[in-house]
């Protein structure tokens, strides 16, 4: 879901450098559509057939990503922030997301509680699990439109006791929906649906700590981001946490471990570097307010500790700057107070 990938890494960006912290990636494959074995015909149950993998390609990971690469974003946060409004229109610009919602019964921004998207690498996802606030009926009727949308989609016996699966597409993906919790829901990659499957009832709860809206972890970041920063891509882990706030600031931390004491002192000199040469772009202190004024970037033995603190009209900045790059308009008038001193009416404008 490239809408909430890119808020955060609307502030990882430029945390990191502003200009390149990260570079596009390589175009990701189509996604593979494992076909049933026979067609089901109408009313003839949920199909029994395992889903195939492409003959040369690795299996992808499901829920065992999370060990990988995962983003967890609680919005229950999110919602309390002046600019929801905002951020809910960065999301629904996203068809993997949007398209979640049905009208008058399913409202993804509304119903969601707290999610989780796990990888292997960031820019696609091999499952997604989410926490809502929904009857159980009406979840089973939205994986029932869900299915609709792909070639014999529907239910699905995955043989796992317990879980119950349906085939569904949501934007240009398609997923094995898993139900096997009351109040959650696992998308996951067809070829390892049944492995998670059967993980995903023994896992524990996503929780996140008060307060923080958004927490990244990757694990070996250079294979986790595709084009990620060479000083990043030393790191053998990297965790980040957004904290936001309900008078529009908002906080960016994180730790990043490094082989040794002597790597951590040079990365953080490094980064430190790349940070001050980008904050001294006229066009960089415009965009961001002047954000990366109060960047902080310490070597602590082994470890790399990040802060990054952000007053409203910066998260507005942020927001604004990640908006017009998806080519998403933001309404003033949805949005509550603007924080002192923000620009509304530059919301969405391409810079």
């Amino acid at each position: 879901m490239r809408g909430i990938y890119m808020l955060f890494a609307g502030a990882l960006l430029t945390a990191c450098g502003a200009a390149g912290a990260m570079k596009p990636g390589p175009a990701e494959a189509p996604l593979h559509v494992p076909a049933f074995a026979e067609s089901r015909e109408a009313g003839a149950g949920p199909s029994t057939e395992a889903s195939a993998v492409r003959p040369g390609a690795p299996p992808r990971l499901g829920l065992a990503s999370c060990a990988k690469g995962r983003l967890d974003v609680s919005f229950a946060e999110v919602r309390r922030h002046p600019r929801a409004a905002w951020i809910e229109a960065v999301l629904v610009n996203d068809p993997r997301y949007g398209e979640l919602a049905i009208p008058g019964k399913v409202d993804p921004f509304k119903d969601g509680q707290e999610v989780r998207f796990c990888t292997e690498r960031f820019g696609g996802w091999g499952s997604v699990r989410m926490r809502h606030g929904l009857p159980e009926a009406l979840v089973d009727e939205a994986a029932a439109v869900y299915g609709t949308r792909v070639d014999r989609g529907g239910p699905l016996d995955l043989g796992v006791p317990g879980a119950r699966a349906w085939k569904v597409r949501v934007g240009s993906d398609v997923w094995t929906l898993v139900r096997a919790r009351p109040g959650e829901v696992l998308f996951v990659v067809p070829e390892d649906a049944i492995a998670s499957s059967r993980e995903y009832a023994a896992s524990p709860p996503v929780a996140l700590a008060p307060g923080v809206a958004v927490a990244l972890f990757a694990d070996e970041p250079r294979a986790r981001f595709p084009g990620v920063l060479p000083e990043v891509s030393r790191l053998g882990r990297l965790d980040l946490t957004l904290t936001t706030r309900a008078d529009g600031s908002a906080e960016l931390s994180g730790v990043g471990e490094a082989g040794d004491e002597a790597q951590a002192r040079e990365i953080a000199l490094a980064l430190t570097r790349r940070a001050e040469e980008a904050a001294s772009s006229f066009m960089v202190r415009i965009v961001t307010r002047g954000l990366l004024d109060g960047l902080s970037i310490k070597a602590r033995g082994p470890r790399i500790e990040l802060r990054l603190p952000a007053t409203g009209p910066q998260v507005d900045s942020v927001l604004s700057f990640v908006a017009a790059s998806l080519g998403v308009r933001l309404d003033r008038a949805a949005a509550s107070s603007p924080p002192s001193g923000s620009f509304p009416e530059d919301a969405g404008r391409r810079y």
